[in-house]
């Protein structure tokens, strides 16, 4: 359900200013890599130990986690790294970002700098130095569990305010605007006993920064809880964010 952002890392600093090259879809990238996760025949033959990794992992996910505890204290954050035949990142597929990342390429190449301060060992392919590929995953905080949350119950949570507080909430972007985008962002909101939005996530979104716009506007909500046996209860709820020009 997770968008996937793939992010070229551009070394030469002059090529920094030019935004548009440093972002490109690369399908089935992976197998340009050797990927230790993708079953291909030379798999066997390449030298994938995590220990060779290992050394580099605690200082990287330490400098993410400093950078993004100024964001967000809980999150999961899960990237792909392709490293090229020198050791040095080449390119960062981001597969699950915390909601404050959505949409915010500016965190996204905070992040790539990061990790491309540090260099890898070699992996090593039928004699020769090979481009790799391997995860990391970083989190922060206590692990969401979505199956605390029912799907319906007896009384389904309301918004406090109704449409009207939801609208409030909504800020309409300005590349939305400035492309002529209307639409509905279907949100799915986790909301606690005590009526509190604990989690927002996309369902289905209509991208130009009005997905970010719409899981920062539920978040911004209070609830009704949901009722089961006449008790309070954790509920996931589906909302649709309506964006509309004037």
């Amino acid at each position: 359900m997770k968008k996937l952002a793939v992010l070229l890392l551009l070394i030469a600093l002059a090529a920094c200013s030019n935004n548009n090259e440093r972002k490109k879809i690369l399908p089935d990238y992976e197998t340009l890599y050797h990927y230790r996760e993708l079953k291909h025949p030379t798999n066997s033959q390449a030298l994938y130990s995590i220990n060779r990794i290992a050394p580099e992992i605690p200082g990287i996910i330490n400098e993410v986690k400093q950078y993004l505890n100024k964001h967000e204290k809980t999150y999961i954050l899960k990237m792909r790294l392709f490293i090229n035949e020198d050791g040095r990142l080449n390119y960062v597929k981001f597969i699950e970002e915390p909601h404050f990342m959505e949409g915010n390429t500016d965190i996204e190449e905070d992040i790539i700098a990061i990790i491309d301060k540090h260099t890898f060992p070699k992996t090593i392919l039928n004699g020769s130095f090979a481009k790799s590929a391997f995860d990391l995953k970083i989190k922060n905080g206590k692990e969401f569990d979505e199956d605390k949350y029912a799907v319906s119950d007896e009384k389904m949570p309301q918004i406090v305010g109704g449409l009207q507080a939801l609208a409030k909430n909504i800020v309409y972007p300005e590349e939305a605007k400035k492309h002529g985008i209307e639409g509905r962002v279907f949100i799915k909101a986790f909301v606690d006993e005590k009526g509190n939005v604990v989690k927002a996530e996309v369902i289905k979104g209509i991208g130009f920064g009005c997905d970010t716009a719409a899981v920062n506007a539920v978040l911004r909500l209070h609830f009704i809880p949901g009722i089961q046996k006449g008790k309070p209860i954790k509920t996931q709820v589906a909302i649709p964010v309506a964006f509309k020009l004037k």
